[in-house]
């Protein structure tokens, strides 16, 4: 079977002189790297690692921003027959660590951005890695490296300078598609992360499924605009790199940014989070804004979703733009998706199963749910996870007996237990309702915190909420929510409960609304609930 580099490889041949990636930088300026290129020194990494004693069945963290160095890093590695995951540079020392310990990773690549993190990191006795530090300077021949070991007490700007060798070092070509190839850490929006395994073959396939839904070419320039730590942003990288798509880098979210880049490149996919796309909502007054995106053919929505009047108007906006919205997690990469055919007629839903996957709902009674029944998800088929990194017990929980098994396929004889609730309707779209552990039980009822978010975020002065549920020892759980206002609105608590009285019953009013000015987010945009939270209950 056929895995990503194979791919890759007929695309080096076949256009060896055309952009692979392009990287804008500040004030219009950018770096750029063609396929032949992004090969070679993709080359030279594996080959720096396969001298380093990396070998299959390692892994290799990548801590960079998102860069050309970053997508040279992660082919490198998997060129050297080892698996790779991403951390972005905002990620904290701790987490450095945290993620080393736990995948055994002998070496962790670095640049210039994540060096600024880890000034005291060498502190950190326990620790036995390699952070292997280049510049970000493409310009230049190769990277000048420096080595440096985690428990060998010296400042990082002491540190003996190597080059890299040479890259006559024979890469690894045996590479089985059940193998490893990368690990996704969860968000950890509402707890400590965990490593996903993916394999090589499972990766091929979402890669392939998703160029197949999005229609993507070679002729195809997409935006990236989240970082490969996250699955979207892996997948959009690998959908550039097996069929010839310019991949575009850009390190913001800021709105007019993200319009200038479309403008001078010519962008034609882009896929973002809700956060992105909650702010581009603001661009409508803006007919300059809106002409200069006429470029951009599809965009998608993933990670979440918007609510119901934030999708109305983003369709407003971007009329002849598709809009795919997606549902998965790290642990199935992509379960569902609506197509931009559907969206009018099914807009709440996340629409059905992607290719190769089958979706279940199971009720309270662990039975096969009726249509518009109420359960938690499962997922089955392709895009299943391996396991967690080191969490056996973890991965039993998540990974368990498929209650709709076929024994004439073994491959869904088990089935990854979401942990979401959602029903599927009569004519099999899938409608996510939330977290079953972050069911909120108040005054007898059982509460989903998005029925209320999604009717918060239907008054036009807010940008973003979130909702949560707090102990309580009269009613168990008392309502919470956070409130964010779009730049320049106003509005009272009183305001709001006035608002929502029209919309929801009484005892799904929140008991509490705070406005805060911004949330703490995950790199990939999430809301960090748990953080949120961990201020009501201190």
């Amino acid at each position: 079977m056929p895995i990503i580099l194979d791919n890759f490889r007929r695309i080096v041949l076949k256009y060896p002189t055309q952009t692979a990636v392009l990287h804008c930088r500040s004030k219009g300026k950018y770096s750029k790297i063609s396929f032949a290129e992004l090969d070679r020194r993709s080359d030279v990494i594996a080959g720096y690692l396969t001298d380093q004693g990396i070998e299959s069945g390692n892994f290799v963290g990548v801590y960079m921003s998102r860069s050309i160095d970053h997508v040279t890093s992660i082919l490198g590695i998997m060129k050297a027959g080892a698996a790779f995951y991403s951390l972005n540079p905002r990620t904290t020392q701790e987490q450095v660590i945290y993620t080393a310990r736990l995948s055994r990773a002998p070496v962790v690549l670095i640049d210039d951005s994540a060096l600024l993190n880890l000034q005291d990191i060498y502190n950190h006795k326990e620790n036995s890695f390699n952070l292997t530090h280049y510049s970000s300077d493409v310009t230049s021949l190769f990277h000048e490296q420096i080595i440096a070991r985690i428990n060998e007490k010296f400042p990082l700007s002491r540190l003996p300078q190597v080059f890299l060798p040479k890259d006559n070092i024979p890469i690894r070509e045996a590479i089985v598609p059940r193998d490893v190839a990368l690990a996704l850490f969860t968000s950890g929006s509402t707890g400590t992360p965990k490593g996903v395994l993916i394999s090589h073959q499972d990766l091929y396939n979402r890669t392939l499924t998703e160029c197949e839904y999005y229609g993507i070419t070679r002729s195809d320039v997409l935006l990236n605009l989240l970082p490969f730590s996250f699955d979207v942003g892996t997948n959009q990288l690998f959908t550039a790199l097996v069929t010839g798509a310019q991949l575009t880098i850009l390190n913001s979210w800021m709105p007019a940014d993200i319009v200038s880049t479309v403008k001078q490149h010519q962008i034609t996919g882009i896929s973002g989070v809700p956060a992105i796309w909650a702010s581009f909502l603001n661009l409508s007054d803006s007919k300059e804004s809106l002409e200069a995106i006429k470029s951009v053919r599809y965009i998608t929505i993933s990670g979440g979703d918007l609510a119901p009047e934030q999708l109305k108007r983003l369709g407003m906006l971007l009329q002849g733009t598709q809009i795919f919205k997606t549902y998965g997690q790290s642990e199935t990469f992509r379960s569902g998706i609506l197509l931009p055919s559907e969206y009018h007629l099914k807009m709440l839903s996340v629409g059905r199963p992607v290719k190769g996957t089958k979706i279940s709902i199971l009720n309270s009674k662990g039975k096969l749910a009726a249509p518009n029944e109420m359960g938690e998800i499962i997922h089955y088929g392709d895009g299943m996870m391996l396991g967690y990194i080191g969490d056996a017990r973890g991965t039993a929980r998540k990974i368990r007996t498929n209650p709709h098994q076929n024994k004439r396929s073994p491959y869904i004889q088990k089935a990854v237990f979401t942990g979401d609730i959602g029903k599927i309707d009569e004519d099999g779209y899938l409608y996510v309702q939330g977290r079953k552990d972050k069911m909120i039980k108040s005054s007898g009822y059982r509460i989903y915190p998005k029925e209320i978010s999604d009717q918060i975020l239907r008054h036009t002065s807010i940008q973003d909420a979130v909702v949560f549920g707090i102990p309580d020892k009269n009613i168990g759980k008392a309502i919470y929510a956070e409130v964010q206002l779009k730049e320049n609105q106003e509005l009272t608590v009183s305001e709001l409960k006035t608002f929502l009285s029209d919309k929801l019953p009484p005892y799904m009013i929140p008991s509490k609304i705070f406005f805060v000015n911004s949330f703490p987010r995950t790199p990939s945009g999430k809301i960090r609930l748990a953080e949120v939270e961990r201020k009501y209950h201190e």
